[in-house]
């Protein structure tokens, strides 16, 4: 009988130790949810879980706010980025995680109402944030972030019956915010475009008006003076049909 039990012994420990990272991570979460949650990280904040998302290597942490905290007209765009990165900051610098970022795991914040139980901020952040050389506190690093996450949560989105936009990001070295689209459709020829200079040139005239007119980019426009590309691609052959860059000169 001993030796029975001892064999099943060795056989646990030796299952346990073929648990994958995925696996372990999702153990990990629930025991952690199970034993430690809910529970106060301050007088504003409780842990209510964690979940670990195998498909997207998501680590998620989900959290109520209550008190002051609990109003959605306290969460500024300013608060919101000084929050941000305090907490890239943190997870940066925190090495109770160095296993799970030496295997690339994003994290990702959920905070939601203790009134009305609506998600009030969603913090999200990979390798590339927390393996970052950048100053957090720059524009380079805001504009950035902001754009990735634009791209993440609005990409792709249809413009028009022949125009989706693909994504949105920001080039720090030549100061450049880049806008790709894919065309298709009857935009989608590239001859139209070589034999039809005025349809180009009546593209351009109308991205200009709106880089002058959109007061959402008045910042990066004015303040910032960074510049603005759009490129245009055929979804038939993936090739570039046309590129528009707008720079300050253009907008005096």
């Amino acid at each position: 009988m001993k030796k029975i039990t001892y064999l099943i012994l060795i056989l646990s420990i030796l299952s346990c130790g073929r648990k994958s990272f995925d696996e372990q991570m999702e153990e990990q979460a629930r025991d952690f949810t199970l034993k430690q949650c809910p529970r106060e990280v301050d007088q504003f904040t409780t842990i209510d879980s964690l979940a670990y998302d195998r498909k997207t290597k998501t680590l998620k942490y989900y959290y109520t706010l209550k008190g002051e905290l609990d109003d959605s007209t306290k969460l500024s765009p300013s608060a919101c980025e000084d929050f941000e990165e305090t907490m890239l900051s943190k997870l940066r610098n925190d090495l109770g995680l160095k296993k799970e970022k030496e295997n690339g795991v994003a994290f990702e914040y959920n905070y939601y109402s203790q009134k009305t139980r609506t998600p009030l901020l969603c913090l999200h952040f990979d390798a590339e944030d927390y393996n970052g050389k950048v100053f957090l506190k720059t524009f380079n690093y805001r504009e950035t972030r902001n754009m990735r996450e634009f791209t993440r949560t609005n990409c792709p989105m249809r413009q028009d019956s022949c125009t989706v936009m693909d994504s949105v990001w920001y080039d720090s070295i030549s100061r450049t915010l880049y806008y790709d689209y894919t065309l298709e459709g009857t935009l989608d020829d590239d001859s139209l475009y070589s034999t039809n200079p005025e349809i180009v040139q009546k593209l351009k005239a109308h991205l200009l008006k709106g880089v002058k007119n959109n007061d959402e980019i008045a910042n990066e426009r004015d303040k910032e003076k960074i510049n603005f590309a759009f490129r245009y691609f055929s979804k038939s052959t993936k090739k570039l049909l046309i590129k528009h860059v707008i720079k300050q000169k253009d907008l005096k």
